[in-house]
């Protein structure tokens, strides 16, 4: 048997570098694990890129001149909010409006574009 604990502190979601979605707040969240990988921290920015050719992919930028810029929750989280992409993503995936997803990320970056895959067929 192998026991997992469930204390006062906050419960990490994610086991794998991978962002959380909020369409109440628009709200795009951060995992540890993804902040860590890809070197993410307060006051940088990320810039988000859907495929025209094929809307359910989308990429992410980190650490460019333009972009969302990163901010941290007193709870520590970094995220940022904007409602029209977190608006974008849910059209372009077909979630439903109170779904919460968590969308894992490649931290392969592809070199041709520079920017990290959302892998959204493997959506949490």
């Amino acid at each position: 048997m192998k026991l997992r604990e469930f204390t006062s502190k906050r419960v990490e979601r994610f086991s794998e570098p991978a962002i959380s979605l909020y369409l109440s707040n628009g709200e795009v969240r951060f995992s540890t694990q993804l902040v860590d990988k890809l070197n993410i921290q307060i006051n940088s920015r990320v810039q988000f890129f859907q495929d025209e050719h094929s809307p359910q992919d989308w990429y992410l930028k980190v650490n460019c001149s333009r972009g969302f810029k990163i901010r941290q929750k007193p709870d520590g989280r970094l995220l940022f909010s904007n409602k029209p992409l977190v608006n974008a993503i849910f059209d372009s995936l077909k979630l439903k409006k109170g779904d919460k997803p968590i969308v894992p990320v490649s931290t392969e970056r592809d070199l041709t574009n520079d920017t990290y895959a959302l892998i959204t067929h493997t959506i949490l």
